[in-house]
């Protein structure tokens, strides 16, 4: 079978913004060969534009496999409807032109037999150039209009304790553009960051809203897609997103009847449980629905469950929601041995257990996104989604001469007698990003200097020692990556290089990748709003 790659270039005088907000519609009419267009859902949640061309009645599929607000580009595979086709996967990727206006590339990679895929290649090439020129012409007449309101951020809860007061809260290249804090769009810093260990050394324009069961259009959509306005960017949490789906309302809390261990409230609506065993297990629990998946939060080496509180309670509009000490962190017992990767998948599993949920949708940051993926590699049945921040690989890519140079350089001030606290400000000057709050500062210090020193020898000891290479073709799920703009342990060119691999690998991939703008390692405690954001986006498009 023969294999052939077309591509098409072409240039617009609107600026990237403008261009992006129209292809980023990827159930868009805007192309001209359009006849008729819907919006559907396959049964993992994917995306698919189902359409016919004018003077044909073939009806095409095509699902969109990579999406990246950040980075400008998405790409598909073609499902049906192009007769001979073995393989199609396309790709747009919208830039910022030397001299102003857009450069949008638009390629496809084909695999046919001869003399098939000569006819496909010729038909694509026509089918882009025409494309092209719609696009310039559509962004052009965007761009003139008046800039409509950006969408209302996330609402993010007032968090108090019972007496009202607020509660402690422990805690490349340069890039073509990154997601910004108010949801658009601005240059990256182009200065050099060192490679990151994936976990990090330290821790601490418009489419339609398509039904979450796929097949077809929602009700009230035409043969053609609805359309809503969405400013270029991170959708807001209530507004329908720009192609992952749009955010549905949670439910009300119904207390699980498993024996907990009932502890303080952290803030109002969440509630703090601790499952007896070997070891406890602490959780901060969000009210939500007491059916479908749980979305189970993961911090880092340097973190704790309550690094998670605004996302926690995001995340709880929608599905169950969880946060998870780590063994040994805050309120959780460290265990009678060293702990490996398979204690920590074991103890997702006792949580999935213990308040009866079918799937995980798994949140990680750093160490956790380490967590995460391996436990994706055992039980990527039991996965909804996965999320991984500022991580992903660890240090199972790494030799062993440079795992143990990292376990050894950070135990030193360990086998020295300082403790977690007395190197936080050093740990905190790595992980918050130049511009950083003070209060974020803060809650980054706290975060690190509450681990007990037992317990940050047992996680690098841990992390230090992976127990395989991932295999990504065994990620099932729908896969969201986020790093921080500015994070030096985990770089974007780092972790969005691990993102197109997952996309080459996975065998159906379905990945969002998203740069953070103006964020560090830390990227959820520094950008709460902007990453909670982009995560409901995300889950609000999973199947219940």
């Amino acid at each position: 079978m023969a294999r052939e790659t077309v591509e098409v270039v072409g240039v617009s005088a609107a600026s990237p913004e403008a261009v992006w907000a129209v292809v980023s519609d990827f159930c868009g009419s805007w192309h001209p060969a359009i006849a008729t267009i819907r919006a559907e859902r396959d049964g993992g949640g994917a995306l698919v534009r189902a359409f016919t061309v004018h003077g044909e009645d073939t009806l095409y599929r095509e699902r969109l496999t990579w999406f990246s607000d950040s980075d400008r580009t998405l790409a598909y595979t073609h499902v049906e409807g192009i007769a001979g086709a073995e393989a199609y996967d396309g790709r747009i990727a919208v830039s910022a032109g030397e001299r102003g206006g857009s450069v949008v590339r638009w390629s496809a990679a084909v695999e046919a037999a001869e003399p098939r895929l000569a006819e496909i290649c010729a038909g694509t090439k026509a089918i882009f150039e025409a494309g092209l020129q719609a696009l310039a012409e559509a962004a052009g007449k965007a761009g003139a209009e008046p800039a409509r309101p950006l969408p209302a951020p996330v609402a993010m809860p007032e968090t108090r304790t019972r007496h009202g007061t607020p509660p402690h809260q422990p805690s490349g290249s340069p890039l073509p553009h990154v997601v910004g804090a108010r949801g658009g769009a601005r240059p990256a810093a182009g200065a050099a960051v060192p490679r990151g260990a994936g976990a990090g050394s330290y821790e601490s324009t418009p489419t339609p809203n398509p039904s979450p069961q796929g097949g077809g259009a929602p009700a009230g959509l035409s043969a053609r897609c609805q359309s809503s306005t969405v400013s270029h960017g991170i959708a807001a949490a209530k507004s329908p997103s720009p192609l992952w789906g749009g955010v549905r309302g949670g439910g009300t809390k119904q207390r699980n009847s498993s024996p907990f261990a009932l502890c303080d409230c952290p803030a109002r609506g969440v509630e703090d449980i601790v499952l007896a065993g070997d070891p406890d297990l602490a959780l901060s629990v969000a009210p939500g629905p007491d059916h479908g998946p749980l979305c189970l939060f993961l911090h880092g080496i340097g973190g704790s469950r309550h690094n998670w509180l605004p996302q926690l309670q995001a995340a709880g509009s929608l599905m169950r929601a969880a946060s998870l000490d780590l063994r040994g962190y805050g309120g959780s017992g460290l265990g009678r041995h060293q702990s490996t990767v398979d204690d920590y998948c074991a103890d997702i599993l006792r949580v999935r257990e213990e308040l009866g949920a079918d799937r995980l949708v798994l949140v990680g940051l750093s160490y956790g996104s380490w967590i995460a993926t391996s436990f994706a590699m055992r039980h990527p049945e039991l996965l909804a989604g996965l999320v991984l921040s500022g991580g992903c690989t660890g240090m199972s890519e790494a030799g062993p001469e440079e795992r143990e140079a990292f376990r050894v350089s950070r135990q030193v001030p360990l086998d020295q007698g300082r403790t977690p606290a007395d190197f936080a400000p050093a740990v905190v000057s790595v992980l918050a990003g130049p511009n950083a709050s003070d209060d974020v500062r803060a809650k980054l210090f706290e975060s690190m200097a509450a681990i007990p020193s037992a317990t940050y020898r047992d996680a690098l000891a841990c992390f230090t020692d992976p127990r395989e290479r991932f295999d990504f073709s065994r990620l099932t799920m729908p896969v969201l990556m986020m790093t921080g703009e500015h994070d030096r342990l985990a770089p974007p060119a780092e972790i969005r290089g691990v993102a197109e691999r997952i996309l080459a690998e996975a065998r159906r991939p379905d990945v969002r990748y998203e740069t953070i703008a103006d964020a560090g390692h830390v990227c959820n405690v520094e950008q709460p709003e902007v990453y909670s954001r982009i995560l409901l986006d995300f889950l609000g498009r999973l199947p219940r």
